[in-house]
């Protein structure tokens, strides 16, 4: 049970609300989440074994049965349904901080067309007014 409480408190961490350094913040989860995966198998045998010790009579059933298939099951889907919010709030962070990338980028395209349009420069030969024509050029994408 001290396993799933550290790796909850891996998962409630908010970090993802920092967009700085996202990238291994978002491997460092994935590797989180590839380890409760891994888990699952042992949570799975274990609560096996404990199904089977209460079938078979076992003088400790009440306990296995609060113990065992209550509270670590109860704090196992804590940890995973943590671990999954986190999972989805730092890709969505990470398309945030991509949305924002490409709108800076935008803006600056922008900043520069709106320079160059309200430029007085209206060229003074055939080159000059070739090179400007070719400034106001917009790319398409």
């Amino acid at each position: 049970m001290e396993w799933i409480k550290e790796k909850y408190d891996l998962a409630a961490d908010e970090s993802y609300r920092d967009l700085t350094n996202l990238l291994p913040k978002l491997q460092k989860h994935m590797a989180l989440e590839a380890e409760i995966s891994q888990n699952k198998v042992r949570l799975n045998s274990l609560n096996r074994a404990g199904d089977e010790m209460i079938d078979g009579g076992h003088y400790a059933t009440p306990e296995i049965r609060r113990v065992l298939l209550g509270e670590v099951n109860e704090q196992w889907d804590r940890l995973d349904a943590k671990a999954k919010d986190k999972g989805k709030k730092l890709r969505e962070a990470s398309q945030q901080e991509l949305f924002y990338r490409a709108l800076e980028d935008a803006n600056e395209k922008l900043a520069e067309m709106e320079r160059l349009v309200s430029s007085d420069d209206v060229g003074h030969d055939l080159r000059s007014v070739r090179t400007l024509l070719n400034k106001h050029q917009v790319p398409r994408r």
